[in-house]
This record gives C-alpha cells, structure tokens and sequence, in this order.
C-alpha cells in the first residue's frame, strides 16, 4: 500500500478566552483513517464518548418521556403534560397509568379502533386535566392530528412533585420530579409558560434538561420553537431601606447595539405590574431603569423581564438581606447571584467574594450503597483562618455550619451524614453533621453558600466521562488535585487511591462434588469471576480434594497471553484487563462475569468426576464489586467468597493521596471534525483548556492508528487563533 495522506488543518486549544490553532499534515503508510492523539487530546475523545453514552443509557423510558409540563396554567386554564414517544417504533400504550402526582388510566384495546392504543414513532400526545373539547379550546395551537386524553383526576402539585406513568404491568415508562424554584425555570411558575424537554436523547428526571417553553401557553403537541437570541438581560438589582427595588440594571449581552422599546419588567406572575422600557444600549452596555417592586416579608422578589407579547425573557428571583443594598449577576453571563454592599449602577459588577475555601473532596457512593460513609471535606486554601458562622450547604445536602466554626489556615473541615459513624472510622477525625438529605450516587449540584447566601464554592459533580469513574460505589471518594484548579471541572478530580488499603482475607470454598459432565468435553478447568467492575489479589491458590493431596491449579500464581491456560489464568471477555506480578493473581473486571465468555479461567488437570474439591486462597480488595464466583467449566462444582472492603475510604481531613504540588491545566470540550474523517479530509481538533497557573504553549501530540500501534509519536506547538 502506497502512502496516503492525511491533512489536520485546524486544532483550537482555548484557555480563558484564548484559542489555539495548528495546521499540520500526517503521512503514514497506511489506508485507515488516522486517529490524532496526544497525553491531552486522546483521553478527551475517549471521555466525550463515554459521556454520551451515559447520557443516553440513563433515559428512564428509552422509548416514552415526557416532554411538556404545564404545572401552574393561567387562571381559567387546564394544566397539561405532553408525552412523546421519541423511538421510530410505535408503542401500545393500552392501560397504561399515572400513579403519582395525577391520576389517570389510558384506554384498553379497541377492537373498534384497533389503532387508538398505539403511540406511533415520534408521536406527540397530550394529557390533560380537562376534556378535549375544553382543552383545544383552551390551546387553540394544538393540531387537529394530536390526539388529547383526559381529564385526569387529581391536579399537578405548582410546588413540584413527582409524576409516574407506568406501562399496564406496573413498570415505571417515565418518571418525572420537576420543582417550581431554582434551579428550575421560574417562569413556568403561573406565568403561561410550561416546562419543555430539551432532548429527547437526555435522561428527562434532571433540571439541566428542561427549559421555559419560548411561547405564553406552551407548545402542546408540537416540538416548541427555539428561543430567540438573547440581547438584554438582567444584571442588577438595587433596594432600598424598606425591602423594595428602586431601580433595575440590565445589559445588553449581544455584540450590537440593542434597544430596550417593546420590553417590560415586572413582579407579578400575570405582569398587572409591569414597567415599560425603552431606549437603546451600546454592545456590551448597561441601562438601568427605576422600578418600585415590593419584596415580602422574607425580603423575596421575583423580577420578569417580558417582551410585548408577555413572552418571559428572563427570571430572576432576588432575596434582599438586610444591610445589603444590591443584587449583583456575576460574571455577567453566568447564573450566579450575589448580595453586595455597594452598588455598580450602569457599570460591570464586581460584588465582594469568599474565594478561600473550596469543596475539595467528596464521598457521595461508598460501597454497599453506604449513607453513613457520605462526607465532603472543605478545605481553606488561604493563610488566615475563616469563619463560617452562618454558611451552610445547600441544593444537593443541607447543612447550616454553627456558629463559631472555623477552618484554620490551610486546614480541613469534614461535613458528614453521619458523624458519629465516621468518628468511628477514621482515626482522629473530627467531623460535624448530621446533615439533611443524600449525595446522589449519579452526581448533582452542591453549594457552599456563606452567611448572606453569595455562593463561595460550588461543585455539579458527575460520575464517568470527563469525570473518574471509581466513584460511582467502587470506592473510591472524589479528590480535587490542587486547591487551585477549578473544581467544576472534572478533569480537575481524581478517584483516591484505595489501592493499599485492604487488607489479606482466607477463605475456602467447599464447591460439592465435581461431576464433570462435559458433554464430551474431557477439560477440566475452574473459572473464576466477579460480579461487576472490580479489582481484587488473589494468592496462594490451592485446588484439593476434600482430603487433600496435591494442588491441581499449576502455575496459579500467574497469567498468561497465550492460548493455553496450562501455562497460567487465561482472561477473557470483561476481564480481560486481568493480570499477574509479584503480589499475586490480579482479577480485574469491566462488567459482570459469568461461565461463558467473561472470566478466567485455569486448566486443572487431574480432577476426577464424581469427586469433592475445596479451592483455598487469599484475598485483597482494591477497589469495586468485593464478590468472587468459583465454578468448574460444567458448574458442577463451585462457591462464592468476598473480599473485606475497608472503612477508612478517601482522605477526610487530611492532604488528598491524588494531591499535586502545582495546578495542573484542565483539558474539556475536545472534539474532532468530521467525526470519522477521510484520509483526504481536513480535521478539526478542537479543545478548552483553563489553567490557574499561565501556560506559555500547549503542544499536540498524534501519530497514526496503525495495527501494531507503534508508530511514531509526533509533537506540534499550538497556536492561537483568537
């Protein structure tokens, strides 16, 4: 094969607004499509593509989601949800049932209608609390090709609930817990706007994935239309003494001038108190007008910015703290609020912040599914002690700190579910707690808020992807790299090292009495599996009769390559990443195992039919699923033993084991284009990296995906476009 080659023409690496280009061209001597890698860029494609996948598995229905919510209707009108078979398969859908938050029973077979109980591919259905005569006219835009079903018993609960619909043998199709406050849309919260989907692609039971519909009255039955292109937006709001805003900021977030006539802000959810603006605003610029909006007794307003045709362009709801005199966005694109005690009207914003102290470690999934060993550990980064009278956790647990707490300089505070349990295990370790709620084992959003309520840290974590993946309840806590990277990204954590934790365990299994009922089959073999991902040492491995005599396992101290499980355990299927050193037998899994194709397995030659056996040995846990199945290859003849997993697991309170002296840059968003190139396209690598430390360059490193992979490395410097 001639050599063909291969053209990259553009790489972006950006870094706090910079981005980096680089054209190079690759020749190699082979037809397959090359795959650019580098320490930096190959893991990222691998994370991107573990993401979505995950993404994708976690659909509650794979089939059926909902799609449409219209909770807090306006007066006179029914709420309603929408249901969207986002497959190209139909659905029967006969019996079906909503057995949370309302009420209601889909129809049965019709012999009559032998369609009627069918959801087709991509269908769109409308349930709603009235009639369908009432409800088309309610919502004349519902197509006469949608179908409506109801009324239902029962009424959407306008604080948030949750909301089950399950096929007719009980089994959940989609579940749903919306919420009526951030960090979910407000202005579906008796506005007329509803909650739409976002994707149907995207598990549906999480606020990320919902919007405001773009329309008063919602979409039913049809995909809502996109957004219009933000231009103003609020950026401040300012109160006077007596708990009412006296004037409102707002900035225009396009790159053109921008005029504010045919825009209204408002505090009612039916806008009878809305404020007209007016005027226009430079690129970039900020416009306050004067706006007296009462709060409550609580110090609590909700802003609306509407246009002319009473759309919700934005919500903002505001809690004033007494002494403060200003809410203030920032940065000026974010979604994050902050009390302040000066103003910056018709200005940038730039409010006070507590930046000391950082979530630095987190135990969201022990093993075993284990509340008690939940725990985050905050840790001040500064030289001066800080006082955290008044702070608390919020959104994923809820914990309000005592007055009087402090962390020391550079020192650690560990906040648990329980901590008294966590006293018990781990030596010295002085923890506060109990706190309200659980960290969920998926991931979820968690704020560090101090004592007016400004964020001061804030970590959405996620298990796998861009993020480790031995914390999902193999062990392992989340550990931030240095203090200094930014922990909202999750190339900045690593799983901590259990590795030397566990500790030696015997065990013997008495497997019964081997048959070997082979079909023909004279090998006799034992196989040996975990029940998920896992990593345990196996050693001193002994294969006997129940009498004794000799060990029937040679050479099962090791693992072999070959094909030939004589000369050592053969790994296959999800264990394929098993191995042998001077420790012992390293059982390493990727999935459930099983007597087929996902095991190792060793040749025991000597074993004869109709005979008792016991397989003896140690064992050490290193991280994930502590069960192992012995068997014979004709599960004649086996048992099940399990590692000890520690309790002691992570570092609360002391320096992380995956701790780094110095900031390490953090790579995000890689992509390639087009996703599987040609060997005569041009190829696109885009990538995001922030640092806290200043980079001087960035380099990529790629070569080609050749059958041996070893070609030869290549370095090229990146350069910035811009």
């Amino acid at each position: 094969m001639g050599s063909v080659p291969c053209a990259a023409n553009l790489i972006r690496h950006e870094t706090g607004g910079l981005t980096w280009n680089r054209a190079f061209r690759h020749t190699g001597g082979s037809s397959r499509p090359p795959l650019f890698t580098s320490p930096m860029i190959r893991p990222l494609f691998a994370r991107a593509a573990a993401s979505l996948l995950l993404v994708t598995a976690a659909a509650p229905a794979g089939q059926v989601v909902f799609s449409e919510v219209m909770y807090a209707p306006p007066a006179g009108k029914p709420e309603f949800l929408e249901v969207w078979n986002v497959a190209m398969t139909p659905q029967d859908m006969a019996l079906w049932k909503f057995t949370s938050g309302i009420s209601y029973t889909f129809p049965d077979f019709n012999p009559a209608s032998t369609g009627a109980h069918i959801l087709k591919p991509n269908e769109r259905i409308v349930v709603s609390s009235a009639d369908e005569a009432a409800t088309r006219a309610a919502y004349p835009s519902i197509p006469a090709t949608v179908r409506v079903f109801g009324p239902w018993d029962g009424s959407l609960n306008n604080a948030g609930e949750e909301v089950t619909l399950d096929d007719k043998n009980g089994v959940h199709a989609c579940t749903l817990e919306y919420g009526d406050s951030n960090p979910w849309p407000r202005a579906a919260d008796g506005t007329g706007h509803s909650l739409v989907l976002r994707s149907g692609d995207l598990a549906i039971d999480d606020w990320r994935v919902w919007r405001a519909s773009t329309e008063n009255g919602g979409s039913p039955g049809v995909e809502d239309p996109a957004a219009p292109p933000v231009t103003l937006a609020l950026s401040e709001v300012h109160f006077t003494a007596n708990n009412t805003t006296d004037w409102i900021e707002l900035r225009n977030a396009s790159t053109a001038s921008a005029s504010a006539d045919g825009f209204f802000l408002a505090s009612l959810p039916d806008f009878s108190d809305k404020v007209p603006l007016g005027g226009g605003i430079a690129a970039g610029g900020y416009f306050s007008q004067a706006a007296a909006f009462a709060a409550d007794s609580g110090g609590e307003v909700t802003i609306y910015l509407i246009d002319n045709v009473n759309r919700v362009r934005e919500t903002l709801h505001a809690k004033h703290k007494n002494g403060r005199v200003s809410f203030q966005r920032f940065p000026a694109d974010s979604e994050e609020w902050y009390q302040s005690l000066t103003d910056s009207r018709d200005a940038a914003n730039n409010p006070a912040r507590q930046t000391g102290v950082v979530i630095n470690e987190i135990m969201a999934d022990s093993p075993g599914n284990q509340r008690d060993g939940e725990f985050i550990e905050l840790h001040n980064r500064t030289a001066a002690p800080i006082d955290l009278s008044g702070w608390k956790l919020d959104d994923a647990v809820n914990y309000a700190f005592p007055p009087g707490t402090t962390i020391p300089a550079g020192g650690y505070l560990v906040i648990g579910a329980n901590a008294a349990w966590l006293a018990d295990n781990y030596s010295g370790l002085a923890a506060l707690g109990n706190w309200s709620g659980s960290l969920s084992n998926g991931g979820e959003r968690l704020r560090l808020e101090d004592a007016d309520g400004n964020l001061a840290d804030g970590v959405d974590y996620r298990v796998g992807g861009e993020w480790p993946d031995l914390t999902g309840g193999d062990g392992s806590s989340l550990e931030l790299m240095n203090p200094d990277m930014d922990n909202s990204r999750g190339g900045a954590w690593r799983a901590s090292d259990e590795s030397a934790k566990g500790q030696w365990r015997s065990f013997t299994i008495n497997g019964g009495t081997y048959r070997r009922q082979g079909h023909g089959v004279t090998d006799d073999e034992i196989r040996l599996w975990l029940v998920g991902d896992g990593h345990l040492v196996l050693r001193n491995l002994v294969l006997q009769t129940i009498a004794g005599g000799p060990n029937l396992l040679v050479n099962g101290d090791v693992t072999t390559l070959l094909n030939n499980n004589v000369a050592g355990w053969q790994s296959r299927g999800t264990h394929y990443a098993s191995f042998s050193d001077a420790e012992g037998v390293h059982i390493v899994a990727d999935g459930h195992g099983d007597n087929k194709t996902n095991h190792m397995e060793k040749s025991a030659t000597g074993m004869a039919a109709n005979t008792a056996y016991r397989l003896t040995g140690e064992v050490r846990w290193v991280y994930g699923k502590p069960r192992i199945i012995a068997q014979s290859f004709d599960t004649t003849w086996g048992g099940i033993t399990q590692a000890s997993v520690p309790q002691n697991l992570g570092t609360p309170g002391k320096v992380n084991s995956r701790f780094s002296a110095a900031p390490a840059p953090v790579v995000t968003a890689g992509l390639h284009s087009p996703p599987v190139p040609k060997t005569t396209d041009a190829v696109t690598i885009t990538a995001r990296v922030s640092s806290a430390a200043p980079l001087a360059s960035v380099v990529l490193r790629h070569r080609l995906d050749n059958v041996n992979g070893n070609a030869v490395w290549a370095s090229l410097p990146m350069s910035d476009d811009g």
